[in-house]
Order: structure tokens, then C-alpha cells, then sequence
């Protein structure tokens, strides 16, 4: 159910060029030992074995029939690896894991309970103290090699410049140093308008547990890749990019002051044509976000007031 969360005007327009942290609870998993970085290859979307070894990627973990369980940032430094994805998505990785990982080659640890994660969104000045930021798509240990924690340089097309994840006590002391760093502190309400710009799905709110990859704009995102090897769930998506088209595309939506959201957008035959899941209400009464819509609606249309839009372009 789409519960669109108040925002200002006026601070959406500062975001992007605004250096802003925040911090939040996650689903945060480490892999390690011998075989992990191959035992992951096979379990996610996103190519983790062919990339250079301290690399960022966004990729999913899906069922058997291809729908997305979790959505990950994931960071490989050598043959470890880490995965940082919504709350939500704790429990069916840790599920999978348990099932799918042979211990002999691979151990997960679930860094959930004791462990948050800093992004840190927007252009604008400003660094974390301390700490030197890797390239947008590189991932590094901090404070070194045996470093309790992560940071992750946003890949092309992330909501985030960078995101730190570690114990608590060591994001605490980022953050004490923050007024001094030009940088921000932001909230949950900001990190969620960040991903609305960048077309970054949320998992419970724009992803279903019916939800396909090429649904909730992973082609787009460079989440799935179609020349790695086998993975759980590759059979449906490599038959949709190759061979067919996915029924809903994942599109920003605006709507105008005095406009009231829908749950669902019926077409003309009372088919479900709009589906919204992230949206901010803003404070002129207008409304801004992401929704599932059929692929034959195209950008620029009005449904059911709602303006589509292509979320791969800049918005105005």
C-alpha cells in the first residue's frame, strides 16, 4: 500500500546539489572464505565474479522463477565481498544463505543487529572526516585491510555518492565530525526522496514479491547482467530480455497540486494501468515519486493525473 511521505518543496530542489549523510539500519551481510566471491556470482543478478576485484554493483537475489527476494549495493574488495539492502530484506537472505552456501566454501555473517550504514548523497562540497571517499563504482576497507567496515563509491545511476557501513560506535564517531565537515545530516525521508530521483526502487513498496527484475528497472539501474553465468532465477530473465517484454516498467510519476493518489490506475477497460509505490506529498500539494505501469504507456502521458516519466531522464 502506497503511504506517501510528507516532503518539502523547497528541500527536494536542494538535494542533488547538497553534500547530506544519513544514517539507517539495513540489511547488511558480509561473505568470505574461499569460494565466496563464485558461491555469490551464482545467487545474484549483477556479474560480482567479472568485475575488477574492488568493485560496486547493484543486483538482486531472486526465486526460482526470477522475482526479486532482495535488492543489494554489493562491494567485493579481493575474494570478500558485502551486501547492503533494505531491512526487509534480512530474513530471505539469510534463509537463502543458510540453504545455498556451502560452508566449505563460503560464510555469510549478518551484520544487521550491530552494524549501520552513512550514505552520503548530493554533489555539492564537503567529505567525512577522516576518510578519503573510493571512485564512483570502487569499493575499499576502512580504516585499512583490517578495517572493521566498508565504503562503497556509488556506481552510475546510484542514489548515493557513498556509503559507509560498519559497527554503530564507529558511524557514531563520523558523524560527531560531520558539523565540521560541510556536510549535512539528513533523515529516512531524504534518502527515500533520493532513490525516487535517481529511479531506485524501494523492496515492500515498488518491488513485490511478484515483482521481475526488468519490472522494477534493473536493465536501466545495470542490475542483471546477460553474459555472466548461471544464477538462481536466470532462466525467466534471459528468456524476458531475449525473447520477450516485461508487462510493467518502473516510471517517475509528478502530480499536480489537488490531485489525489490512487492505490491503482484503472485504462479504459478497468485493467490496472498504474500501480504507485514511493511517493512524496509535497508541501504545495502536489505529488512526486515512482509507480509500476504498463509498458505500453509511454513517457509523457497523463493517467489518471499523474504525468509519466522516463526515470532515466534528468528531472527538470
Amino acid at each position: 500500500m502506497t503511504v506517501p511521505i510528507p516532503y518539502a518543496r523547497k528541500r527536494l530542489a536542494n538535494l542533488a546539489g547538497r553534500r547530506t549523510a544519513i544514517r539507517s539500519d539495513a540489511g547488511i551481510f558480509s561473505l568470505t572464505g574461499p569460494g565466496a566471491v563464485t558461491c555469490l556470482q551464482g545467487l545474484v543478478t549483477a556479474d560480482v565474479a567479472g568485475t575488477a576485484p574492488d568493485r560496486s554493483a547493484y543486483g538482486a537475489m531472486l526465486t526460482a522463477k526470477g522475482m526479486i527476494i532482495a535488492d543489494y549495493w554489493i562491494a567485493r574488495v579481493g575474494g570478500d565481498c558485502l551486501l547492503i539492502g533494505d531491512g526487509a530484506a534480512r530474513g530471505p537472505t539469510a534463509s537463502g544463505f543458510k540453504r545455498l552456501l556451502p560452508p566449505r566454501l563460503a560464510r555469510a555473517a549478518d551484520h544487521s543487529d550491530d552494524w549501520q550504514v552513512l550514505w552520503l548523497i548530493g554533489s555539492g562540497p564537503g567529505g567525512l572526516p577522516g576518510l578519503t571517499l573510493p571512485a564512483p563504482g570502487r569499493a575499499v576497507r576502512w580504516p585499512g585491510e583490517t578495517g572493521d567496515g566498508w565504503i562503497i563509491g556509488g556506481p552510475e545511476r546510484a542514489h548515493f555518492a557513498a556509503a559507509l557501513a560498519g559497527p554503530r560506535d564507529a558511524i557514531d564517531r563520523i558523524v560527531e565530525g560531520l558539523p565540521a565537515s560541510g556536510v549535512v545530516l539528513g533523515t529516512d525521508a531524504d534518502l527515500r526522496a533520493a532513490r525516487i530521483l535517481a529511479g531506485v526502487p524501494t523492496l515492500g513498496t515498488d518491488i513485490d514479491d511478484k515483482t521481475l527484475p526488468q519490472e522494477a528497472g534493473f536493465d536501466e539501474l545495470g542490475g542483471v547482467s546477460y553474459s555472466k553465468g548461471c544464477y538462481v532465477g536466470q532462466e525467466t530473465v534471459a528468456r524476458l530480455h531475449f525473447r520477450g517484454r516485461p508487462n510493467w516498467v518502473l516510471r517517475r510519476i509528478e502530480a499536480p497540486p489537488g490531485t489525489e493518489m490512487p492505490l491503482v490506475v484503472a485504462d479504459a477497460d478497468g485493467k490496472p494501468a498504474l500501480k504507485p509505490g514511493s511517493v512524496l506529498a509535497m508541501d504545495d500539494g502536489s505529488f512526486e515519486g515512482l509507480a509500476r505501469v504498463r509498458r505500453e504507456i509511454a513517457p509523457g502521458t497523463a493517467v489518471g493525473g499523474c504525468l509519466i516519466m522516463d526515470t532515466t531522464e534528468p528531472r527538470p
